[in-house]
């Protein structure tokens, strides 16, 4: 066989042996880039399973810490810190300062005046305005103010919660960004306010958002507050801290 019948057979002028040593490498190379792949993303849905489990342990350590039996309705309680669960995507939490009360619900429990203020994830409303139109409830801020340095509710600045673009949405816009976002560590940092609330049944609470997180959980708040059943809106007294 001359050299011109081998190039034929071959047109590129490669050997046999070079096509199919280049065709094992290639298919080693596959095989290869799917076991990486496949093995980081085995990693990776074991990491979220471990996060989320730990995720779970941080928010029950969390609510044990909560008090417990406490009822301040009609007089003044002490500084209270308590932690609200909001980490469901499908639950809205209502909370009520005079007694701690939570009530769980998947929309907001508009025709109801059980409760002061709900959360949604990183979403705050309260009992009044568009959010609830039977409803009572307004909040002012004091911005950089410790809660300890306010002693008595302003008398105006209250705001409460608006109808948005989206028809099914409301907001306040006192309680709408509470938040500092950190762009890089995609965090959320409590401002450093303290908010003052007119309560649903006629009296005032001054809190402030001590943490979004519980461990590595988001949507775990730590709030740090004190309720007044008074009208006039103080919180000094004998039961205050």
């Amino acid at each position: 066989m001359t050299d011109k019948d081998q190039t034929s057979d071959n047109p590129r002028g490669r050997p046999l042996w070079i096509k199919l040593f280049l065709g094992f490498n290639l298919a080693a190379l596959g095989l290869f880039i799917l076991f990486e792949v496949g093995s980081s993303l085995m990693k990776s849905d074991e990491k979220k399973e471990q996060l989320q489990r730990q995720a779970v342990s941080d928010i029950h350590e969390a609510l044990k810490r909560n008090p417990e039996g406490f009822d301040y309705t009609g007089g003044l309680s002490p500084k209270i810190a308590y932690t609200i669960d909001s980490s469901r995507i499908d639950e809205w939490v209502h909370f009520r300062f005079a007694d701690g009360r939570l009530t769980r619900s998947e929309k907001i429990a508009k025709d109801s005046r059980d409760w002061d203020i709900a959360f949604h994830r990183a979403k705050i409303v309260t009992n009044g305005g568009a959010t609830a139109k039977d409803g009572s409830v307004s909040v002012a801020a004091i911005e950089g103010a410790s809660i300890d340095s306010v002693v008595k509710a302003p008398g105006k600045g209250y705001l409460v919660d608006q109808a948005t673009d989206d028809l099914t949405e409301t907001m306040n816009p006192v309680l709408d960004k509470w938040y500092i976002y950190d762009f890089w560590r995609h965090t959320l940092k409590p401002k450093n306010n303290v908010y003052l609330l007119r309560t649903s049944d006629g009296g005032y609470a001054k809190f402030r958002i001590k943490s979004y997180y519980c461990g590595v959980a988001p949507a775990c708040y730590t709030i740090e507050y004190v309720y007044s059943a008074s009208g006039s809106g103080k919180f000094t007294g004998q039961n205050a801290s």
